[in-house]
């Protein structure tokens, strides 16, 4: 494939199939000088697309370590939409971008002429979570359900239809939200999202729920201080104090004995044992002044940010069937 570039190395679609093999290969290096390269060729939608894509995706050496260049994505996509292109793509993109760097009005707008060129799971998936950061919930929901609908099939991606479920707890509609559960039961999918089931039923007010569910999930799952902050406040809302107390006991000389074990774990150099240990120590202080203050009686509050769906936006992507041209 080399060898035809140098042939022809004006010939743009060649350049940015090679440039997409190399990233495949993981060649991040040699594929980046090629999309830069489709660029100066020819700026069209889709060579800036494909080098905003791997900007947001792959980012760019610096230092000889890989950074992520949202911001550098975001221009050359900025000026990719200029071009008013017919594909969804630039738009779903650049949609997906806003969200990284937390813009959601920009978001916003972009996904919405996405979704009017061409609905996909993705780009209605994250309008809906442009606008549920906004705290826009009913239209959110709208969209989280139309994209699970749209999905080909219901293991697809979970994602839009926990948002659903996250959307419905905030906008307090209980029965919904236990159809939900139930739903996830029944598709024998509720155990990988037992923990965004528990925030569902702790937006609902359904305290004993979430006690429930999260006492299934801390045997199995890694869990966030945020879970255990919404745990310990269903146990106090509960009026069960000594089971929080237990659990608090508990969670703590296990921290307290895992610290231990990295003291003498081979496995870990000075360094590393050293970061790990002051790591552990953070989480027990920040959970001791998390619990006393539940106990005190300030309410903990978790945020819940929904899923992201991604998915390739490289024009000329052969894997999953995009092409370079677009139809007239």
């Amino acid at each position: 494939m080399e060898s035809r570039i140098k042939d022809q190395p004006y010939n743009i679609e060649r350049v940015n199939t090679l440039a997409i093999a190399k990233m495949e290969l993981g060649d991040n290096e040699g594929a980046l000088l090629l999309f830069k390269q489709a660029v100066e060729i020819d700026p069209s939608e889709q060579a800036l697309n494909n080098l905003g894509y791997f900007y947001l995706k792959e980012g760019e050496l610096i230092k000889g370590r890989w950074f992520y260049q949202e911001k550098k994505a975001i221009k050359i996509l900025e000026k990719t939409i200029l071009k008013t292109p017919k594909s969804h793509i630039p738009f779903s993109l650049l949609g997906e971008a806003y969200l990284k760097v937390e813009c959601f009005q920009s978001a916003e707008k972009v996904l919405r002429q996405a979704v009017n060129i061409l609905e996909t799971v993705a780009n209605q998936n994250n309008l809906g979570v442009a606008l549920f950061e906004q705290n826009q919930y009913e239209e959110a929901l709208n969209w989280f359900l139309k994209a699970h609908d749209l999905a080909p099939s219901k293991d697809y991606s979970y994602y839009p239809y926990i948002n659903a479920g996250i959307s419905l707890g905030k906008l307090n509609r209980s029965f919904e939200v236990e159809v939900i559960e139930r739903n996830m039961i029944n598709s024998n999918t509720s155990d990988d999202f037992i923990l965004d089931i528990a925030r569902m039923f702790y937006l609902i007010k359904d305290y004993q729920r979430t006690a429930e569910l999260y006492s299934e999930a801390f045997s199995s799952y890694v869990v966030t201080l945020e879970d255990y902050g919404l745990y310990i406040q269903s146990l106090y809302n509960l009026g069960r104090l000594n089971e929080a107390e237990h659990f608090a006991n508990k969670l703590i000389k296990e921290l307290n004995e895992e610290i231990d074990e990295i003291k003498v774990d081979p496995d870990f150099d000075i360094k590393t044992r050293s970061q790990r240990r002051r790591f552990i120590n953070k989480q027990i202080i920040e959970f001791q002044k998390l619990y006393q203050s539940i106990l005190t009686g300030t309410e903990f509050c978790a945020e819940y940010h929904p899923y992201h769906e991604e998915q390739c936006y490289l024009f000329g992507c052969t894997r999953h069937n995009i092409p370079y041209q677009l139809k007239s």
